[in-house]
């Protein structure tokens, strides 16, 4: 085995997506593919998001990057794929890779409680309010913030959500991804001279 393969076991993961959403692309751009979505399963997170965003330069049009708000259990999702292979074989052994992360991704494998608030407006006096509904919460706390193109994420530890039920703008998930950057792609093979 090279030393660049080996990895030190872990037993959970987080996982990086690229999304090529319809609403944000012009018809022209979606060529043959539509909708797109690649997902890389994180080790090294620099170096897995290098090849993220390595993969969708062949696809043009705007891509939005994520990561999982919640940890995934390898071994959750191993006992799931397991199970698949010994009882369905026909039905994997094709696409193993494509079940093994759709495993990963599914709620059994879900190893942390975290939060993500989706704010879907960039008004200060909402993001505060829903910071400060947060920290009001005890041991609730927050673990990671960031700007989107439409508004805010904010990715909390496990708290009550009924305070953020009627807030307009706000969307509560209990499994989502984070936005982390987008990404527009021109079609270099198209252009006129």
């Amino acid at each position: 085995m090279k030393d660049k393969e080996r990895r030190a076991p872990a037993e959970t993961c987080h996982i990086l997506m690229a999304i090529r959403r319809a609403k944000e692309n012009r018809v022209e751009d979606m060529t043959w593919r539509g909708e797109l979505c690649f997902r890389e399963v994180i080790s090294d997170y620099e170096e897995d998001l290098a090849t993220l965003k390595h993969r969708i330069q062949r696809f043009p049009g705007v891509w939005r990057i994520q990561k999982t708000v919640n940890a995934r259990s390898f071994k959750t999702a191993l006992t799931k794929v397991m199970v698949k292979v010994i009882e369905q074989p026909e039905e994997v052994l094709h696409k193993l890779d494509l079940y093994w992360r759709r495993c990963l991704l599914s709620k059994e494998a879900k190893d942390e409680r975290n939060v993500l608030l989706d704010i879907d407006t960039a008004d200060k006096a909402v993001i505060g309010k829903v910071r400060s509904l947060i920290e009001k919460q005890g041991p609730a706390k927050i673990i990671a913030e960031t700007h989107t193109p439409n508004g805010y994420h904010i990715v909390a530890s496990s708290l009550d959500t009924r305070p953020f039920a009627d807030m307009k703008d706000v969307t509560l998930l209990n499994d989502g991804y984070i936005f982390i950057d987008r990404i527009e792609v021109k079609n270099e093979y198209n252009k006129s001279s």
